[in-house]
C-alpha cells in the first residue's frame, strides 16, 4: 500500500465537483493498493530496466480535505516498461473503468510510447463517459445556477 501527500492539486474549478474547500494549502492525497510483479530486462546491468505488471486493487486521489476523490479506480491493470535510467518507455492499461471528478469513465485502450530516434512520442486513449445523472453533477459544479431535475 502506498499513501502519499503532495502540495499539488487539480485546478481550483474542480473543488466544487469533489466537495473540497478552496484552502490554497490543502494539497492532494494519494492512496494506492496494488500487487504485481517485476521482470528485469535480460542482459541489462541496470536494476531499473524491466517491466512491471500490476493490478491496482484501489486508487484514490483526492484533495486532503475533499469529500470525494478527483480520481478513483478499482481492479485496474497497468503494464510499464522502463529503461535502464528508470524512464517509462511504454505504458499500457487494458480496458477498465475509473471515476474522474465524480463522472464514470470507461476506456477500451490507454497506451503511451516514449519517443525514439525513429518515431515520435505516442499517446492513445479510447474512452467514453458512461451514463450519469447530470443534474446533481452540474449542481455541484455551479451551485448558484440552480441546476435540478429528476432522475
Amino acid at each position: 500500500m502506498l499513501d502519499a501527500a503532495s502540495g499539488l492539486r487539480p485546478p481550483a474549478w474542480t473543488d466544487t465537483l469533489v466537495a473540497a474547500s478552496t484552502h490554497p494549502q490543502g494539497g492532494s492525497r494519494l492512496q494506492l493498493r496494488a500487487e504485481g510483479r517485476w521482470q528485469p530486462t535480460a542482459g541489462n546491468a541496470s536494476p531499473l530496466a524491466g517491466s512491471w505488471q500490476a493490478r491496482l486493487a484501489e486508487l484514490d486521489a483526492r484533495g486532503r480535505d475533499a469529500a470525494q476523490p478527483w480520481l478513483a479506480a478499482r481492479d485496474a491493470q497497468l503494464q510499464l516498461t522502463l529503461d535502464g535510467d528508470g524512464r517509462v518507455l511504454q505504458a499500457l492499461a487494458p480496458p477498465g473503468r475509473a471515476s474522474v471528478l465524480g463522472a464514470p469513465l470507461a476506456w477500451r485502450e490507454a497506451s503511451y510510447r516514449a519517443a525514439t530516434a525513429q518515431q515520435r512520442e505516442q499517446l492513445a486513449l479510447d474512452a467514453e463517459l458512461e451514463p450519469l445523472t447530470i443534474a446533481p453533477w452540474l449542481a455541484r459544479w455551479q451551485p448558484a445556477t440552480g441546476f435540478g431535475g429528476a432522475r
